[in-house]
């Protein structure tokens, strides 16, 4: 079971990424909530039921994963938690430092398998195309190549525009999951270019900056 002695500490994270872990609790709000169309379950802090139970966390040493364990789950626990699963785990802290805090949100919206979809999806479209079998730890080496060849700006844009078609598609297989569409589109943008965030101005005017 994953318990808080096996959490990393606060300091663990690095200076680089403190900046996205508080915006990805500043989106996600520190309410304890159900969604009847969330199939992650309830929900606190960001960590769902459903990824609870995927790392076996067990906050209150009961040895079970259920609404009790997210009902438990504070700022602090949370940023150690999406550190440990969405950062060191897949290596995110090892992927070139432009690119890291928006694999890092991509990692923890779409999940890491979601992530790697979309990070091979935008190094393919920038001519490196990545094979399927390659993690995310093991995209390194093409995004320094990627970033080398197209420049930092551009590969972000990349992969903030695979990201978006990632939500298209998640809405269009599950119709219950399109009221969360725009959101997830304006939390994509907020890592994008102005010049990629202006052929979304209709969208960010309509409804605001990242919810």
């Amino acid at each position: 079971m994953l318990t808080v002695a096996k959490l990393p500490p606060l300091s663990a994270i690095p200076d680089a990424l403190k900046p996205t872990l508080a915006e990805i609790l500043g989106r996600e709000g520190t309410r304890f909530e159900i969604d009847p169309d969330d199939p992650g379950g309830a929900t606190r802090c960001g960590i769902d039921l459903r990824s609870a139970r995927a790392a076996r966390l067990d906050l209150n040493g009961d040895g079970r994963t259920d609404l009790n364990d997210i009902r438990d789950v504070t700022p602090d626990l949370a940023d150690r938690l999406i550190l440990l699963n969405y950062c060191l785990t897949p290596g995110v802290d090892k992927l070139p430092a432009p690119v890291q805090p928006v694999i890092l949100d991509t990692t923890f919206n779409c999940g890491v398998e979601g992530a790697t979809q979309v990070l091979h999806a935008a190094l393919g479209e920038l001519s490196f195309p990545a094979l399927a079998r390659v993690p995310l730890s093991g995209c390194a080496g093409l995004l320094t190549a990627a970033i080398q060849a197209h420049g930092a700006a551009t590969t972000i844009d990349t992969i903030v525009r695979a990201r978006v078609t990632h939500y298209r598609r998640i809405a269009t297989r599950r119709p219950a999951s399109s009221k969360y569409l725009n959101g997830w589109v304006l939390r994509a943008l907020h890592y994008a270019s102005h010049g990629m965030r202006l052929r979304y101005a209709t969208l960010l005017g309509s409804h605001g900056e990242t919810p």
